[in-house]
């Protein structure tokens, strides 16, 4: 089923709203197409993150754990689930990234940005999540 998915999502650029490829559309089309499934998938979510689809990018998520990258989908799971505001569950989702990796840049900057916001210290105008950011898949 995710397959069937990350295929006809690659392939349709009508969805993507852009005439051109973006970068995260490309890395999924390579991922497809070397077999890589599991990092496909995971693109799709950044891709859901980057357009505003949390929702979306939580479903696809959902189905990579346990298959690899764990602490990266937790990671992903935190950024959207702050993005729904389902703050006490991004928190759970950051704390096991870090448990999972200690250094998890991402999870460790997310949980501290959410911890300050959450406490009413987050400044106005700071985004909860920094818009454009491209990890590489």
């Amino acid at each position: 089923m995710l397959r069937f998915l990350l295929l006809n999502l690659a392939s349709s650029s009508s969805y993507f709203k852009c005439p051109q490829p973006t970068p995260p559309q490309e890395n999924l089309r390579k991922h497809i197409a070397d077999g890589n499934i599991d990092v496909a998938a995971l693109c799709l979510a950044q891709l859901f993150i980057s357009e505003n689809l949390p929702a979306e990018a939580v479903a696809v998520l959902g189905e990579c754990l346990g298959v690899g990258h764990d602490s990266y989908v937790h990671t992903k799971l935190g950024v959207a689930c702050v993005l729904l505001e389902e703050f006490e569950e991004a928190l759970a989702h950051y704390h096991t990234a870090i448990a999972i990796d200690g250094e998890a840049k991402e999870a460790l900057e997310g949980l501290e940005m959410l911890e300050k916001g959450m406490r009413g210290e987050q400044e106005e105008g700071e985004d909860m999540m920094e818009e454009g950011e491209d990890d590489g898949y």
